[in-house]
């Protein structure tokens, strides 16, 4: 163990050492234009790289370094896919880390022990850090690192997993939830959560509560009222089986009855509860983990998404399609939700309802909730699934989609097979009446002649 403690302590000091400014031994004016704050995502490499290696590092636009009086605190070596490409190997040397205070301490914060499972996203796609995050294994539920945020569980019980190492099993049974302390990751208007999943089907014909956050602890549940965010999944016995669906109220979204009773589900539909299997979208409760991503739309406009794996699900502000009326979608012109400032000071839910409803308890996993003040761009959510699943996954599902959409295409091209109609013997009519016609004058002609 002191062996441990020892190597432990020697890397952290040769990671502080490598920031400070003039003991790199290769830095350049790019190295510190672009300078990352406390609390803002940092990258760095390690300290024995080449000198080739270090130019290269500075020259990075998306590689920060810490503004004086910080230190980029490594969380996790970054995930790549590693192939025979020199490109790819030089970036597995990248830590991700985030800028914090230099430390009174030897140790920086984020070495602190944990025994969960987490992946990070690859640095050079630049995932925003997220104002809080929950990794929701080894037996913590607090934000991590740091533990800003605390939580508490109910019911739920740790087990293991192959992939995220232990996770939090929600059952029905013992109404089992995780209330976190609240994160006001939505009060300027942008925000996305992300989190995985693991469900089977469950029996019932109503809704399980996955996550739920509102304005206020003490109001009750009002999902369609000003500041909400809602996710749930319809049971087994709903039309809607199989996706997942979401709710959210800005702190401008008065209530107006039904016109404010709207819904977005991860297959694309907004406001429709009849049954329906849209061609591509993916099945939640197929016993494998999904990631789950709800965010807002970029540059600050109005409207927010849902994407499952990595690939967008459905959103509440693409066009508007014929079809989608004629099929019962609520689609139309309506407000837009999402987007603006929220006020959530209420409690975060996991695994149960915000009023915590003794039948709408989530039964299956849930782990690595990420919360973030920000909207995420599509390739950035796609790499929140690739650093857990891999390249292949998303690859595979993206094939999944194109094979769905040349069916669905192909059955809208192919000609309908005819079917006997009635109204052929009224378009043949006139020339039954004109044979009819030509035979009588024929057999006139014949009488007039004797």
């Amino acid at each position: 163990a002191a062996a441990g403690e020892a190597a432990a302590m020697q890397r952290t000091m040769s990671l502080i050492l490598s920031q400070i400014q003039g003991t790199a031994g290769a830095d350049t004016l790019l190295g510190s234009l672009n300078r990352a704050k406390v609390g803002e995502a940092c990258y760095i490499r390690d300290p024995d790289a080449t000198l080739e290696e270090r130019l290269y590092q500075n020259a990075m636009e998306e590689n920060k370094r810490c503004v004086d009086g910080a230190v980029c605190s490594p969380k996790a070596n970054s995930p790549v896919m590693l192939n025979n490409s020199t490109t790819n190997m030089q970036f597995a040397q990248f830590l991700h880390g985030q800028c914090v205070e230099v430390p009174q301490s030897d140790m920086l914060p984020e070495l602190e022990s944990h025994d969960g499972a987490m992946f990070f996203p690859n640095p050079l796609v630049n995932v925003p850090t997220p104002m809080a995050f929950f990794p929701l294994t080894a037996g913590k539920v607090d934000s991590w690192p740091g533990k800003q945020y605390g939580g508490m569980k109910r019911g739920a019980q740790w087990v293991q997993d192959d992939l995220f190492g232990q996770v939090l099993s929600c059952d029905d049974e013992d109404n089992g939830f995780i209330s976190l302390d609240p994160v006001p990751y939505a009060e300027d208007g942008p925000f996305t959560v992300n989190f995985w999943i693991k469900n089977k089907d469950a029996s019932g014909s109503t809704f399980e509560y996955v996550y739920s956050h509102a304005g206020d602890d003490d109001n009750g549940f009002n999902p369609f009222y000003p500041n909400q965010i809602q996710i749930y999944m319809p049971e087994v016995s709903h039309p809607a089986h199989g996706v997942i669906r979401t709710i959210v109220k800005d702190s401008s979204d008065v209530y107006q009855g039904k016109q404010s009773e709207l819904w977005l589900d991860s297959d694309g539909w907004l406001g429709n509860n009849k049954e329906r299997d849209t061609p591509g979208h993916v099945d939640l409760t197929d016993g494998d983990w999904h990631m789950v991503t709800l965010t807002t739309r970029t540059n600050d406009r109005e409207g927010y998404a849902i994407f499952v794996d990595g690939v967008l699900g459905g959103a509440n502000f693409l066009p508007h399609k014929d079809e989608d009326t004629k099929s019962g979608n609520a689609r139309g012109d309506v407000d837009l939700d999402g987007g603006m400032p929220m006020r959530l000071d209420g409690s975060i839910y996991l695994c149960g309802r915000n009023d915590l409803h003794p039948e709408r308890h989530f039964k299956g996993k849930l782990t690595h909730l990420s919360l973030f003040d920000t909207s995420l761009t599509p390739p950035q959510i796609a790499e929140l699934f690739m650093s857990v699943k891999g390249e292949q996954a998303y690859l595979k599902r993206l094939n999944e989609i194109a094979a769905a959409e040349t069916e669905r295409e192909e059955i809208r091209i192919r000609p309908p097979v005819p079917e006997p109609r009635d109204d052929l013997q009224i378009k043949d009519a006139p020339k039954e009446e004109k044979k009819k016609e030509k035979k009588e004058k024929k057999k006139k002609g014949e009488g007039e002649e004797e």
